[in-house]
């Protein structure tokens, strides 16, 4: 272990908790729940209800969701009432289930256990994307561009999973580059339970295996989707599910729609200045769509550029209107594919092409701005 990159991905965990540490005590008067964004629209369970602080006119965001699941890890105390998509909430059960671990189960602890392993992840995502970087011949301190991820961003900000998801595509991206089997079969595997779509590393590395010829590789990559399936079927068992929204489309049709789509705000000026930040947003997750494929033609065929491919292919297909009005909804499910090509650019030294997905991050840090504002008026005053 490096321990340059060691002290890099420390900072960064650091830096995380102190901001997330500032704005649970400026904004949201020490209450470390307001990071859960539980809306009082939502229902929550009577157990938890009294510590939680709740967002007014609000229906909340997924990190509550997760919450709830992190305090009843394995179904057995009916918490799957109090979420939305039961089924489809209780599949992603990684973040919880090792929050509930690292509490020992314990409820009054779970909460902190839960933003602890949010911290874990940002630790490793900029860890591997320095090990990345150092195998580049760039400086490690690069590693910490994975902070500027829209994935990262959103979960430090709601406690999301796309975070982890991509910090464990950063880890296999590494693995991938190292020749390093066992990091890939770990990463690939964990992913899996993290979200759905991280089964898509499983995938890639089976392929990968495969047109080298290399079958006994490819069947124990592939067994790295035993455990999600395994517990995708215990949940399949104990769950009933309304079917999820559906927020497909034809191949780049949302991404063109988005560009004629305008959010309606109350504020004259506070609607020009969100239309322009949205057109810059979703141009330069286009830009990033190219760039991606760009990288994977020049890359050649590896288990890396196959995993980066599934999702570009996935950003084609989102197109949802709700799911493509802000850069928080549509950017995040394809983080990695946008991680890879800040990882491609910046190591070869072609910074002019960090400028697309930097686009997409400045509509996500809009976000910050007003619990930046919270905080500086808590220190001054």
């Amino acid at each position: 272990m490096s321990k340059r990159r060691f002290v890099i991905a420390l900072a960064a965990a650091a830096g995380t908790l102190l901001w997330q540490a500032l704005t649970v005590h400026y904004n949201y008067s020490g209450n470390w729940t307001s990071l859960f964004f539980t809306g009082d629209k939502s229902t929550i369970p009577p157990a938890l209800a009294a510590g939680t602080l709740v967002i007014p006119n609000s229906t909340g965001y997924d990190g509550q969701m997760y919450r709830v699941i992190a305090h009843d890890p394995f179904l057995r105390e009916g918490y799957q009432q109090y979420l939305d998509l039961p089924r489809l909430r209780y599949r992603r059960i990684l973040i919880s289930v090792l929050a509930w671990a690292f509490a020992f189960g314990s409820s009054n602890a779970i909460d902190a256990a839960y933003i602890g392993v949010m911290l874990l992840f940002v630790f490793l995502g900029v860890f591997w994307c320095a090990g990345y970087f150092e195998l580049r011949k760039s400086p490690p301190a690069l590693g910490l561009m994975f902070l500027l991820v829209p994935a990262t961003l959103t979960s430090v900000d709601r406690l999301l999973l796309d975070g982890p998801l991509t910090a464990l595509a950063a880890g296999f991206f590494l693995a991938d580059l190292r020749g390093s089997r066992e990091l890939r079969w770990w990463t690939s595997t964990l992913a899996g339970l993290v979200k759905e779509t991280g089964l898509a590393l499983v995938l890639a590395a089976v392929v990968a295996h495969l047109y080298r010829r290399q079958y006994r590789d490819a069947v124990i990559s592939a067994a790295g989707a035993i455990p999600a399936l395994l517990w995708f079927g215990y949940v399949e068992t104990r769950t009933v599910s309304p079917e999820p929204a559906h927020i497909f489309t034809i191949p780049f049709a949302g991404i063109i729609r988005r560009f004629f789509i305008f959010r309606m705000l109350s504020d004259p000026l506070l609607q020009s200045a969100f239309r322009v930040v949205d057109l810059i947003a979703i141009a330069g997750y286009a830009l990033s769509l190219w760039l991606a494929w760009r990288w994977i033609r020049k890359d050649g065929l590896s288990a890396t550029t196959i995993a980066a491919s599934f999702f570009l292919a996935l950003a084609t297909v989102l197109g949802s209107r709700n799911h493509m009005m802000d850069a928080y909804g549509y950017a995040r499910p394809v983080s990695p594919m946008l991680l890879y090509v800040m990882l491609r650019a910046a190591a070869s030294r072609r910074w002019h092409q960090l400028v697309p997905p930097l686009m997409v991050t400045l509509s996500i840090l809009i976000y910050f701005a007003k619990p930046l504002i919270g905080i500086l008026k808590g220190i001054v005053s």
